[in-house]
Parts: C-alpha cells; structure tokens; sequence
C-alpha cells in the first residue's frame, strides 16, 4: 500500500468558525459555484476537508472588501469627461 504525503497547515482561529461554500454563498452575492472556483484558484481564503471547501465568515467578508475596492478603482478609471 503507498502512503500519499499529507500536508500539514495551521488554520488561526477556532474551527467552530469554518462554514461551507454554501453557507458563505447565502449572504453575499456570489453563487456558490463562484465561490468555490475563488476559493480553488486561491483568491477567497479557504481550505478543502475530503471534498469540501470551508471559509469563515470573515474570511468571506475580507474578500467582499477587497472586490468593492478593485471595482470602485476600475469605475474611476471608466468615467470619461
């Protein structure tokens, strides 16, 4: 039998805090589908237990902040005089 390496991290905080997708989709705009994409591609904080994709609220609400910011960035760089 071959033993697979198994990575080990650290995940600050409690792990009460961990949520799914599912739940992180219900109160922001994105379906949970988009979410798991952002979380796989790296840019929503997230770490995958078995199959499942987990995030915590505030780990949600940080990158709620940081796409309001890049929006509101690109928005001043349309406006045309």
């Amino acid at each position: 039998m071959i033993e697979k390496d198994h990575k080990s991290f650290v995940i600050s905080g409690d792990l009460s805090d961990l949520i799914s997708i599912s739940e992180a989709a219900e109160f922001t705009p994105y379906s949970a589908e988009y979410l798991s994409f952002r979380a796989r591609t790296g840019h929503l904080r997230a770490i995958k237990i078995a199959r499942n994709w987990l995030t915590t609220r505030e780990w949600v609400l940080s990158y709620l902040t940081k796409q309001q910011h890049k929006h509101l960035k690109s928005s001043k760089k349309e406006v045309v005089v």
